[in-house]
């Protein structure tokens, strides 16, 4: 069974992180694509993480990337948070690539 591929935004950020560690081990979901704030742009996962327990090497070696609707578009599925004031989780599918039962 292939695993449906993940996209954080807001990787380096508290809830982007804690969407990683939940995530990096799971059968279902890959993690595709990580986002941050241009400043943080071109860095990798590593430098920014601030969790504490295991962030798999593979993971924390990933270049972070840029907020970009066609990076998004790649995956199915977008996990991020609202902004930093209310650090509301969000999540957006594409209906036409996944679907979750109710």
């Amino acid at each position: 069974m292939s695993r449906l591929p993940v996209a954080v935004v807001g990787a380096t950020g508290a809830i982007g992180q804690r969407f990683i560690s939940l995530l990096q081990d799971h059968p279902m979901f890959e993690l595709a694509v990580l986002t941050a704030s241009e400043r943080k742009v071109g860095g990798r996962l590593s430098d920014f993480w601030r969790l504490e327990g295991a962030l798999d090497p593979d993971i924390g070696g990933r270049e972070l990337q840029s907020l970009d609707v066609k990076l998004l578009e790649r995956t199915p599925l977008a996990l991020g948070s609202a902004s930093s004031r209310t650090r509301r989780p969000i999540a957006w599918r594409r209906t036409s690539h996944c679907s979750f039962p109710r």
